[in-house]
């Protein structure tokens, strides 16, 4: 039996031949001796144990029940020792406890320890290992094919990145597939469904239950070509290029936080990195009737410092993913399973979801009527009572739904338009309001009166509106940095790094052209940064200037350091995130393409129809932060072809580009997590081009390394670079 949501457990029948799959494959993968003395935590109702217990008697090994019921940590170390227990099956963060406590180096027996039930973080490894010396496995499986589809030793880990769930065990094959059930290429996120010889019959006495989770899959074909019977699994993953199988976490246990998709189990799984903590259970909580917040409960040991949770959080997590507030309590309730029951975690009292409002309003009044309006109309989008001038609209808890609904909306009472763009690139109040006067001055004064809106060039924030610049973090003694966008064309890929710059260093963003509109786009590369010269002098003509850009904008900033240097400015430094040295080349080319952010090669992509290249753009712009399912069909579609027009040509354009050295000093910022055919020079070839070239590594790879942890240290490596250029 398994739990239901509606309360009452579902029976599922599951053959005898399945279960011998599984426990066949087991003794041939996870081979034990008859001197293993198994430790079984998990409670007979959790499938997890019949396979255990099952698996331990097959090989001729002992299982061995604890003393406890409860799981008392003193007590669990006390008969590990005493029954020199050898493998340990147990949930990751049982585990993480017990690893955590004193006396668990004592647990010199322990040879195996076996995880499943939830996600492993991926630090785990390495902290067992670092107290005892055993090999850690990682299984996967729903009690509906059997308990167990994937497997894997996990040997040497990366802490930055997720730890697969393995490969197929024989006899099962996995696929991942979309909403109708049509296979995914390798890296795109969808459902993992389950075929094979380890599938239950169905649900006992619940044919139409039977009916929705065990269907025919047309589109999954067996060996013979006919359609094949799956279970779906309600589970979010991907397949690795090496075959394995990524658990993302369960469809019904990610939510919309402040226009973001976010995982519940990776938030905990973070928290619970930190030391003094032995779970961590997160929920949401709602300020308004769509406005979702992040909250946090955790079960901590004595010298549990909430502080330091707080800093560990701000240097792990972005903004939106950080809950709060963070309620410790005495025990986190959990099932049979021993998995957390978020439905009987405490709900938030009214005091605190006031303060979590509170702190979201960044309140300062409205300057003028025309502020007032756009308040007014943003708060009402959001369902609100209180939001200020300089309230972010995301972090307020839009999302980009409802940002292209207020956007139409404004377009239509205003009577011009307002691209949802607009929100993205500036988010607060205050930006949108001033950048919309500048375009419609006239138009806003004869409708509102005085704007009262004044931009200083004292404190070096921009005085006229340029459709290419995107302000994101204004005023400021430092000289300005300007990063230029990858080849997508937008430049929301700067707003995490961005909020992590200091007040003092003023960043400006340019995008592309072609975004909004039918904008004839430049025939070549020079001719684009031609462009990005005139709005980088239109608005600060004096210099001095630092340029950068992530992906293929670094290799447009170096032609726009170059020209800036041809016209006599000064040009005190050129950063380049993880930025390749463009080769001319064909761009029918095997690779060509590939390394600006892309699974396909271009030649690839174009070899496709229109409807095969979606998912490949879709999460292109899903890792950037444009789209998400929520998205109204007509924003993705308007997306997806400026996409997928501007992606092919700013890359042809670079293919075409030819390099003329300049002497700047260079920073080039490289993640940690790169392929193996990636270029191994450490400069990757720019020194030849640039000069004295600085390399640094921060988090992440090509698309996560623009986001937390990683922006964050991007910020901190400009900024230690800006102070030794100036």
């Amino acid at each position: 039996y398994t739990s239901g949501s509606t309360g009452n457990p579902k029976g599922v029948m599951i053959r005898h031949d399945s279960i011998a799959n599984t426990l066949r494959w087991r003794g041939n993968a996870v081979s034990l001796t008859p001197d293993d003395r198994v430790l079984v935590l998990l409670s007979h109702q959790f499938d997890a144990a019949l396979a255990i217990v099952l698996s331990t008697l097959h090989q001729n090994a002992t299982p061995i029940w604890p003393v406890q019921s409860d799981l008392e940590l003193d007590a669990l170390i006390d008969q590990i020792i005493r029954d020199s227990i050898t493998i340990l099956p147990a949930i990751p963060s049982l585990v993480r406890a017990l690893a955590s406590h004193p006396r668990f180096a004592q647990c010199t027996s322990i040879r195996q320890i076996w995880c499943g039930g939830e996600s492993m973080p991926s630090d785990l490894p390495e902290f067992v290992r670092s107290k005892i010396d055993c090999t850690v496995w990682n299984f996967y499986g729903p009690t509906e094919a059997a308990v167990e589809v994937t497997a894997m030793e996990v040997t040497r880990c990366d802490p930055r990145r997720r730890i697969p769930v393995g490969h197929e065990i024989d006899g099962i094959r996995i696929d991942i597939v979309d909403d109708r059930l049509a296979p995914l290429p390798v890296g795109i996120v969808g459902q993992i469904v389950v075929s094979g010889r380890g599938l239950a019959v169905g649900y006992l006495n619940r044919p139409q239950l039977t009916d929705q989770a065990f269907i025919t899959a047309n589109h999954i074909r067996d060996a013979c070509g006919n359609p094949t019977r799956v279970y779906l699994t309600g589970d979010l993953g991907r397949r690795r290029r090496d075959g394995a199988i990524e658990f993302l976490s369960r469809a019904d246990h990610q939510v919309k936080v402040r226009g973001y998709r976010v995982e519940l189990e990776e938030v905990e799984r973070v928290i619970e990195q930190f030391p003094e903590v032995h779970r961590a259970a997160v929920t949401v909580a709602k300020t308004g009737s769509t406005a979702e917040h992040l909250i946090a409960f955790v079960e901590v040991g004595e010298r549990f410092e909430m502080a330091l949770l707080n800093r560990h959080l701000v240097m792990s997590l972005p903004r939106f993913k950080r809950p709060a507030p963070i309620t410790i309590l005495d025990q986190i309730p959990v099932g049979s399973s021993g998995k957390v029951d978020r439905s009987r975690l405490p709900q938030a009292s009214g005091s605190q979801l006031a303060e979590i409002q509170q702190g979201l309003a960044q309140y300062h009044p409205p300057r003028s009527q025309w502020d007032k309006f756009l308040i007014d109309r943003i708060a009402k989008a959001l369902e609100i009572d209180s939001l200020g001038i300089d309230s972010n609209f995301f972090e307020a808890g839009g999302t980009s739904l409802q940002a292209a609904i207020l956007t139409s909306e404004l377009t239509e009472e205003l009577s011009f338009s307002i691209p949802t763009s607009l929100l993205f690139d500036l988010g607060d109040v205050r930006s949108v309001a001033d950048r919309l006067v500048a375009l419609h001055h006239q138009r806003l004064t004869d409708r509102f009166g005085d704007l009262s809106v004044h931009v200083s060039e004292s404190d070096g924030s921009v005085n006229t509106v340029d459709p290419l610049l995107a302000p994101l973090r204004g005023g400021g003694s430092r000289p300005p940095v300007f990063m230029i966008h990858p080849p997508g064309g937008i430049v929301i890929c700067y707003r995490e790094m961005a909020a992590d710059f200091s007040d003092d260093q003023p960043l400006y963003a340019i995008r592309s052209r072609g975004l909004h509109g039918d904008e004839p786009l430049p025939n070549s590369l020079s001719e684009m940064a031609e462009d990005y010269v005139r709005s980088i002098r239109n608005q600060f003509p004096s210099g001095p200037y630092l340029v950068g850009g992530w992906s293929l904008g670094g290799v447009i900033a170096f032609e726009v350091a170059r020209q800036l240097i041809e016209t006599g400015a000064k040009v005190e430094g050129l950063i380049l995130i993880d930025s390749t040295v463009p080769e001319r080349s064909d761009p029918d080319a095997p690779s060509a393409g590939m390394e600006y952010g892309i699974e396909l090669s271009l030649a690839e992509l174009n070899q496709l129809s229109e409807g095969e290249q979606l998912p490949y753009l879709y999460q292109h712009a899903e890792r950037l932060g444009v789209l998400d399912e929520d998205s109204p069909k007509p924003v993705i579609e308007k997306v997806i072809q400026d996409l997928r027009r501007l992606f092919g040509h700013h890359v042809q354009l670079c293919q075409e580009y030819e390099l003329h050295p300049i002497n700047v000093p260079t920073l080039l910022i490289r993640p940690r997590d790169v392929p193996g055919d990636a270029d191994a020079r450490p400069d990757r070839g720019w020194g030849k081009w640039t000069g004295d070239v600085t390399v640094c590594a921060v988090s992440g790879h090509h698309h996560s390394m623009v986001q937390t942890p990683g922006a964050g240290e991007i910020a901190r490596h400009v900024e230690r670079f800006v102070d030794t250029v100036s």
